[in-house]
């Protein structure tokens, strides 16, 4: 997933498909955005970056991942 040049879209479902993969069980991963967030970057896509990964982390810690 490349933040700077997606949609919003292209993020939430890019999001849902790295937890659905990396997520498990048995243990979990930590997420971020790598070592920095390259200028020019639309603020919107930060913010929804962030906001999605919260709602699965949130999905998964109430057993409700989907």
């Amino acid at each position: 997933m490349v933040l700077k040049y997606s949609t919003p879209q292209e993020i939430k479902k890019g999001v849902k498909k790295i937890f659905t993969i990396l997520d498990h069980d048995s243990g979990g991963f930590i997420s971020g955005t790598s070592n920095s967030i390259m200028p020019d970057t639309p603020f919107e896509n930060i913010e929804t970056l962030l906001e999605t990964m919260e709602i699965y982390s949130d999905r998964k810690k109430l057993g409700k991942f989907v």
